[in-house]
């Protein structure tokens, strides 16, 4: 019926209608389709030409989002403390000081290193004040000022009138020290000068040729030692001045010394403790902590245990004798200013704007306190006992000063001077002395916190003022030594 011509153009045309067909009718997604398209489309191409190849499809890769990390400096773990305990939660007011917190790990250190002196060149008592007025029962405790280890004792009050100054050799950013009748200061240019208490030109002056940071001077028997900021601890005679004996610590020395039966401690930057024979620098041993040090050690003389804290906010005990470790406490934020200590407890402070109290033979910490302060604390506190209790008084960088009761945890008073407070307070006879940055030594009462008095001297106070027989001895950045009645 149909011509052969026909025939031929007839089944031509029905096998490329059957393969439209069925390359339409395979579902999208198999992997015959895509072939059969490309096959298709080779066949319709002409021979010279090739076909564009299609790239693959890039793999989904699935992510999920990286948490925020906060980067932590690696901190040096003390060679006698294995494993370092964890760090409490942020300090806070506590209801009553029923409170305790989790006991601190102890743990057993490594025996402790003897330590030599590098080279020979030459072969305190104090007492606290009590009040005399008998309207309130207020008794100064013995306590360890900033970088000074000396009380304070006074027999008269004071006016806030200057009796003399004197112009020392450089600046003076750490506390001076006494004796019956001289007083001792250390220069931020490496000097160490002696003064008579009764005002008067330098008796002596002896150059370290290095100099000294914050590190003020102790006095105890014919000695008077200080540290350098080079790592050099010197030991001269308070008579002339001359070099007795010096030992090397290897890194700058910030704190001050504290001299305590025939030994004299004192810590380093390089984190060390050092315990040295007071009369001949011979070593006698040194303590490792976990970093730095600027604060300088407490000597408890009912248990012979020293105190000191370091820059990762880890306060020590050690003893005295033998360097063994007893304990160690951990709180917020680094500590720069020396521990108290009295009746058992040891009263801190630190640069997040808190004070502590812990168990002097355990460590256990009995109660803490941040609601007063909004500054960080760079100054020891000062405690002292009313009507059976302990009150605590702290001053922060912001110049705020604040009593508080230990028997509720809560601000007895406060005052804010809005000058900072770096130097330590001073109580003598119901009186708070307190300098400022600013170049003011203020007078509080102690009980209620009322000024008495303020007197400016216009220079810069870093350094703890010291109060004897009634004097008050302070130096300022611009190297005036004062001496107020």
């Amino acid at each position: 019926m149909f011509k052969r011509r026909d025939t031929t153009t007839f089944a031509i045309v029905w096998g490329l209608l059957a393969s439209v067909l069925l390359t339409s009718a395979l579902p999208p997604t198999s992997e015959a389709g895509p072939r059969l398209r490309r096959k298709l489309q080779e066949d319709a191409l002409p021979s010279s030409a090739e076909p564009t190849p299609t790239p693959p499809a890039a793999p989904v890769k699935k992510t999920s989002p990286k948490k925020h990390e906060v980067w932590k400096p690696p901190v040096k773990q003390p060679a006698s403390i294995k494993p370092a305990p964890a760090k409490p939660a942020a300090a806070k007011p506590a209801a009553t000081p029923s409170a305790v917190k989790p006991q601190p790990q102890k743990t057993t250190p490594k025996t402790t290193t003897k330590t030599q002196p590098v080279r020979r060149s030459r072969s305190s008592s104090s007492s606290s004040s009590r009040s005399k007025t008998g309207k309130s029962k207020t008794e100064p405790v013995e306590s360890v000022q900033f970088r000074t280890p000396y009380l304070s004792s006074s027999g008269t009050p004071l006016q806030g009138s200057v009796a003399w100054q004197s112009r020392a050799a450089g600046k003076i950013q750490s506390s001076p020290a006494l004796d019956a009748s001289t007083v001792f200061v250390a220069t931020q240019n490496g000097h160490v000068q002696a003064y008579p208490r009764t005002g008067g030109g330098a008796l002596w002056n002896t150059d370290l040729k290095s100099s000294i940071d914050h590190s003020s001077p102790a006095v105890a028997g014919n000695l008077v030692y200080v540290g350098t900021a080079t790592g050099e601890f010197v030991a001269l005679s308070k008579n002339n001045g001359v070099e007795q004996w010096r030992f090397s610590a290897g890194e700058g020395i910030a704190s001050s010394p504290v001299v305590h039966g025939n030994a004299v401690y004192f810590a380093a930057r390089n984190g060390n403790i050092y315990s040295l024979n007071a009369q001949t620098g011979e070593g006698r041993w040194q303590f490792e902590t976990a970093t730095m040090i600027g604060a300088s050690p407490y000597v408890d003389a009912k248990s012979n245990t020293l105190i000191v804290a370091d820059y990762s906010g880890r306060t020590y005990a050690l003893d005295a004798g033998s360097g063994e470790l007893k304990w160690f406490h951990t709180v917020d934020g680094p500590i720069v200013s020396s521990p108290v200590v009295y009746e058992n407890t040891a009263y801190l402070t630190s640069t997040v704007g808190a004070v502590y109290a812990l168990d002097v033979n355990s460590g256990v910490r009995r109660w803490s306190h941040a609601g007063s302060f909004g500054g960080g604390v760079y100054a020891s506190p000062i405690v002292f006992r009313k009507d059976g209790f302990d009150q605590v008084v702290v001053a922060d960088a912001d110049g705020r000063i604040a009593c508080i009761h230990t028997q509720y945890i809560t601000s007895a008073w406060k005052v804010n001077l809005n000058e900072a407070i770096i130097a330590s307070p001073v109580l003598v006879d119901n009186v708070l002395y307190v300098a400022t940055g600013n170049g003011h030594i203020v007078a509080l009462d102690i009980n209620t916190g009322d000024l008495r008095w303020s007197k400016a001297v216009e220079a810069v106070i870093e350094s703890t003022p010291v109060v004897s027989n009634g004097k008050l001895f302070v130096g300022s950045n611009d190297g005036t030594l004062f001496a107020l009645e």
